[in-house]
């Protein structure tokens, strides 16, 4: 069977922010005139309902005829409510709009989000910008020009997102790069990631297996040693992680998604095993915003819990709540405390 090679990405976790131009012709882009936001607003997993909310906002030109569907990859079951109107003639310069739709969705699914968004700027107002970007360069101005005078009719400016449901959260991401939430010796809950790699030979898939078993059996001084010695290869060689997952596939992870992953399980152990919250603080200053790094903030406020810092531990988790309405384990962190 050949092998077939996917590569993994990781996403703002629960939310997503693309700004960009929609791409004409090869290499050829307008200058940004949107930007929009996608984000799980909600998530019960008791009644399998999901709602997903996408922002979208008029950059630099008003857009027409602009419309928001979000489409999963397997046959779910859409919640009609009422905000799913996916249409809108006329959006405002320096206006924005919310799309919201809901699906019925079980716990432990992992679908694809196709958002299918388009929109047309407006001519006039992209001729000026064009103008102005390009003064400097008659021949890319005259290209550009002709782009913007061929604008008949709406641009796709869309994604497709990994959306994975489980009982505590609802993320844009995969699997095999999503940490889980687990119950730790000390009773508490924690996110972990756990890599996952079938019974093959060969130092990587050796060492992520050994990286796995000292971070299940909680040993911080080897899981840091080898996972160190993960790290150092892959920067060394350039090459990303592959995790071989026994049907013919491997995943391909970034070298810095990959490193992060495994600096969270080192900082998270090291600070469960000494009681103590700087490791986390400290990687924390390394993490880019990400998926990893919300997990982290999460596991820094539990850590502070154990510490009996209850109010630097509620703060972290209404900051968590805010900006991620969805996530079903800070919500009950926060109900618990107070």
């Amino acid at each position: 069977m050949p092998v077939k090679t996917i590569l993994l990405f990781v996403t703002a976790f629960s939310l997503c922010i693309f700004t960009g131009a929609g791409a004409m012709t090869p290499r050829v882009n307008l200058p940004d005139w949107y930007q929009y936001r996608i984000s799980v607003s909600d998530w019960n997993p008791s009644k399998s309902e999901v709602t997903i909310s996408t922002k979208i906002t008029a950059l630099s030109a008003d857009i027409s005829d602009l419309s928001c569907n979000i489409t999963p990859s397997k046959s779910v079951i859409p919640i009609a409510n009422k905000n799913d109107k996916h249409f809108v003639k006329l959006l405002r310069k320096g206006e924005a709009r919310v799309f919201e739709q809901s699906f019925n969705i079980k716990v432990g699914t992992s679908v694809w989000l196709d958002a299918v968004i388009r929109g047309l700027p407006d001519k006039n107002e992209m001729l000026k910008l064009v103008n102005k970007q390009y003064a400097n360069n008659p021949s890319m101005l005259a290209v550009m020009q002709n782009e913007v005078k061929e604008l008949n009719g709406p641009i796709y400016i869309g994604k497709i997102l990994p959306l994975l449901l489980r009982k505590d959260n609802a993320l844009f991401a995969v699997e095999e790069t999503a940490p889980e939430h687990e119950t730790f010796e000390d009773g508490r809950q924690y996110y972990v990631w756990n890599p996952k790699t079938v019974q093959s030979r060969g130092f990587e898939a050796e060492s992520l297996r050994a990286f796995a078993s000292f971070t299940s059996n909680r040993n911080y001084v080897n899981a840091k040693k080898i996972g160190d010695l993960i790290i150092n290869r892959m920067q060394t060689g350039n090459k990303p992680l592959l995790l071989e997952k026994g049907n013919g596939d491997t995943f391909m992870i970034p070298i810095n998604v990959a490193k992060d992953l495994i600096n969270f399980n080192i900082a998270l152990l090291n600070a469960v095993n000494n009681n103590t919250a700087v490791p986390i603080e400290e990687n924390l200053k390394n993490l880019k915003d990400s998926d990893i790094k919300l997990m982290s903030e999460y596991n820094l406020a539990t850590i502070y819990l154990k510490l009996g810092q209850k109010e630097k531990a509620l703060d972290i988790f209404e900051k968590l709540r805010d900006a991620l309405p969805g996530w079903q384990a800070v919500k009950e962190k926060i109900k618990e405390l107070r």
